[in-house]
């Protein structure tokens, strides 16, 4: 009993991984880009990394960016 529990549990799983793994079917209209809230390049300026302070103790955000 234990061990049909577990082959079907894993066999539900299993078939949950590979379903998500398909590419999403084309039945409707593609929808626009979402609008992002992200700056744009233009407005982005570098901080001077002496004012950086790595060993705060707190979560620190770390843009990296560059212009191609």
């Amino acid at each position: 009993m234990k061990r049909t529990t577990f082959l079907v549990f894993f066999i539900g799983l299993l078939t949950l991984m590979v379903s998500a793994c398909t590419s999403p079917s084309t039945g409707g209209e593609s929808q626009p880009p979402a609008v992002s809230g992200e700056k744009d390049l233009d407005t982005l300026v570098a901080s001077d990394p002496s004012t950086v302070t790595l060993a705060s103790g707190e979560v620190q955000l770390v843009e990296f960016f560059a212009f191609w």
